[in-house]
């Protein structure tokens, strides 16, 4: 079983956001339509969806129907119980957060930055869970600051 800890994320999450642009927006934000395997294409979709795929822990359309419609917590915990990998919890805070600004409409860049701050504010103690974390970046990022919980203030 493969062990996926926080800089594996980050390396794995760099290198695609590298490839796709830092202001890629996935166009399956705002929940309409965000998946993690592109069934059309046969290839990951959402950025969640190609860390799973690029780190070799769901390498088919099949292995993805069986986690889509589901958060990357979730997921996590399903690759968990089939042993294709352990998450260390900065990990899966890291992949929630990210995908939570994805699924917002923020771009891939952004959505990693999110993501990383959102996981040092937990390992620092200044949160108690991903989900405060959320909360404290969106409202007091000054990158974000016109950012609301689920998308942009009007």
């Amino acid at each position: 079983m493969r062990n996926i800890n926080l800089e594996t994320v980050v390396e794995v999450a760099t290198e695609i956001v590298n490839e796709q642009g830092t202001d890629y927006v996935y166009p399956g934000s705002f929940h309409d339509n965000c998946v993690y395997w592109d069934r059309d294409e046969q290839e990951p979709s959402c950025l969640v969806g190609h860390i799973f795929y690029k780190a070799d822990l769901i390498t088919a359309a099949d292995d993805f129907l069986l986690i889509e419609n589901s958060t990357s917590d979730q997921a996590c915990l399903f690759l968990e119980k089939w042993e294709r990998a352990e998450f260390t919890g900065p990990a899966k805070d890291l992949l929630y957060a990210m995908q939570n600004r994805q699924d917002a409409g923020w771009t891939w860049g952004r959505s990693l930055e999110f993501a990383r701050a959102a996981a040092e504010a937990i390992q620092n103690g200044d949160v108690d869970d991903v989900h405060d974390a959320i909360d404290l970046q969106t409202e007091h990022d000054e990158n974000n600051r016109c950012a609301t919980k689920w998308g942009w203030e009007s």
